[in-house]
């Protein structure tokens, strides 16, 4: 990927899921700076070699408040970086800002949205950073930093540049007096920290499923509602073929046989004609039948009962074929639904039209 490619992602995607609250939580840091940087005295802020500045603190707060508000985009990048911050304030100073304690949000914020294989390493890499940490932070307190000169300020109960072989036994009983109330008060924090971080990742993992369930449920809904649609659209197109195909056949064998008797027979021209304007009535009737169905418009449905005056139909736009209409057993039409006895009806339909356009006159039907 090209760099101005990968900016204008990362732009995009800042604007797209970066929110208030993220910056809020990226401004806290930097207020608690501002309150208390006139407090920051070197001798507060040593590392285990050098001395801290408040140039290394205003860039560590600065860092620490981006971190916050983008710890929802970069989860495991957001945590990996403090670590490495820590790292460094360990060794160079300084070790003891308000930002440090941020980085147990940054920690819940890696279990709870990293990659769930990478926990493990972020939860052994903060037990080690807040161990290694507390050590750093008795030892600067008693001793301070091994490199440096000391502030005017400073003031140590035990000094690196002035320690003899009769004053190590009570620098390092000073040393472990400071060191493991602390470590233990971090393990406890820490804990209670990871704790909280596998809970908050079972929790936005429920959440996720519940938005994969109600997607996938919509999902299917849509569907539902295209083969809905689909089959609709197929039954339409079917009946209207029953209708314009049967309709059709009928009107145009009756006005061939029609324009023959108009020479020879009014009569029998006008009772053709008299067929031609039923049928086309009929025809205008279902297809109204057929639209009012894509309505709440109760209408009334094509079925078994209708056959009998569909066949005398037949007989009167045909009177030259025979027609023989018989029920052989019981009529059990009631056992058939709407949908079984409209079939019935449009196949016996159907049939009747192929005959008319394809077996012509004086036929057995």
């Amino acid at each position: 990927m090209k760099v101005p490619n990968m900016f204008q992602s990362v732009i995009q995607r800042l604007r797209k899921e970066l929110t208030l609250n993220d910056i809020l939580w990226g401004i806290i840091p930097l207020i608690l700076f501002i309150l208390s940087s006139d407090r920051y005295v070197i001798s507060n802020v040593d590392g285990f070699l050098t001395q801290g500045s408040l140039i290394t603190v205003t860039l560590i707060n600065i860092v620490v408040a981006l971190l916050l508000s983008l710890r929802k985009l970069w989860p495991e990048q957001s945590a990996t970086i403090f670590i490495v911050i820590c790292i460094v304030q360990v060794i160079f100073g300084p070790t003891q800002l308000f930002a440090d304690f941020f980085g147990f949000v940054l920690l819940v914020n890696a279990i709870a949205r990293g990659n769930p294989e990478h926990s493990k390493a972020f939860v052994i890499a903060a037990y080690v950073t807040t161990v290694l940490s507390c050590a750093v932070i008795s030892w600067n307190t008693v001793m301070g930093p091994i490199y440096g000169i000391n502030h005017s300020k400073a003031s140590y109960t035990c000094s690196v540049q002035n320690i003899n072989s009769s004053s190590i036994k009570n620098c390092v009983s000073n040393i472990l007096n400071f060191a493991i109330p602390s470590i233990i008060f971090a393990i406890i924090i820490t804990t209670i920290t990871v704790i909280i971080g596998y809970w908050q990742r079972t929790h936005v993992h429920t959440i996720q499923l519940l938005q994969d369930h109600n997607n996938a449920i919509r999902a299917y809904r849509r569907k539902a509602q295209h083969i809905a649609v689909t089959a609709e659209r197929a039954r339409i197109a079917r009946d209207m073929h029953d209708i314009v195909a049967h309709t059709l056949s009928i009107i145009i064998v009756q006005a061939d046989g029609g324009r023959y008797a108009a020479t020879k027979d009014i009569a029998l021209a006008k009772k053709t004609m008299h067929i031609i304007k039923n049928e086309a009535e009929r025809a205008v009737h279902d297809m109204r039948r057929l639209l009012e169905a894509l309505t709440d418009t109760p209408s009334c449905q094509l079925d078994f009962n209708h056959i009998p005056s569909l066949i005398e139909q037949a007989k009167i736009a045909s009177p030259k074929n025979i027609f023989w209409h018989t029920v052989d057993g019981i009529n059990s039409q009631n056992r058939l639904n709407t949908d079984a006895q409209t079939v019935a009806y449009r196949v016996v339909q159907e049939s009747l039209t192929n005959i008319r356009k394809h077996a012509g006159d004086g036929v057995k039907i």
